[in-house]
C-alpha cells in the first residue's frame, strides 16, 4: 500500500489494481472523514468513502511482519516497509529495540502487541484494505454507487443549464420536451427547481 502525496494539493493519491491494471485515485480527508476526490469536467468533487477510517499501524504492515528467532522472540519490520511512510519511519524509531545495520526494526512482541493499533494519518479503505472479500466486494460496490451518484447530479445540473440556455436563445420548451423525450411539465419542472 503506498500513497504519494499530491504537492500544494491537499490530498494523497493512492495505487492500487482494479480489472488487472494500476489505477490512480485521490484520496482526501475532510472534517475528520476519508474520501475520494473524482474530476469532473476538471472539477474535483469529494464524497466519503464507505467505512473509511485512519488505518492501524498494524493494518498498515500487514504481511509483511515478521516474527523471527534471534535469542529470543522479535517481531521485525523490513526496512522498505519502514521508510514507506515519514509517520511510520517515526513510530518505529520510538517503539523499535533496535534499528538493524540493514534498515529493519526489532520490537519485542509485548511492545508490538501495545502499539501496534496506534493510528496513522492514512486512510483504511475497506474496498482494499479489509482481510474479507465479501466487505471489499460490498465497500467496492457502494464506492462506485456514490461516485456515480456524484457524476449524476453533475450531469443533471448541466442538463438544466442547457435546457434554459436553449430556452433563453428563443427555443420553446415544447420543441425541447420533445428533442430530449421530456414532457412539457418536466422541461419546465427543470427550469423552476433549483
Amino acid at each position: 500500500m503506498r500513497y504519494t502525496p499530491a504537492p500544494y494539493a491537499g490530498h494523497l493519491v493512492r495505487t492500487v489494481v482494479r480489472d488487472l491494471r494500476s489505477v490512480e485515485f485521490k484520496v482526501q480527508q475532510r472534517s475528520g472523514e476519508w474520501g475520494e476526490l473524482v474530476d469532473i469536467d476538471t472539477a474535483p468533487v469529494w464524497f466519503a468513502s464507505p467505512g473509511a477510517r485512519r488505518i492501524t499501524i498494524a493494518e498498515y504492515i500487514g504481511p509483511a511482519l515478521q516474527r523471527i528467532r534471534r535469542y529470543c522472540e522479535w517481531v521485525e519490520i523490513p526496512a522498505d516497509v519502514a521508510r514507506s511512510h515519514a509517520a511510520l519511519l517515526r513510530w518505529c524509531r520510538h517503539h523499535a529495540n533496535s534499528e538493524l545495520p540493514s534498515g529493519a526494526f526489532r520490537l519485542a512482541p509485548k511492545d508490538w502487541d501495545g502499539n501496534s493499533d496506534d493510528e496513522l494519518d492514512l486512510p483504511f479503505l475497506p474496498e482494499f484494505d479489509h482481510p474479507e472479500e465479501t466487505i471489499r466486494h460490498l465497500a467496492a460496490v457502494e464506492a462506485k454507487h456514490r461516485d456515480l451518484e456524484v457524476r449524476l447530479r453533475h450531469v443533471a445540473d448541466l442538463r438544466r443549464k442547457a435546457i434554459a440556455a436553449a430556452t433563453h436563445v428563443g427555443h420553446s420548451r415544447r420543441s425541447l420536451g420533445r428533442l430530449i423525450g421530456l414532457s412539457y411539465a418536466r422541461i419546465h419542472q427543470l427550469l423552476t427547481d433549483r
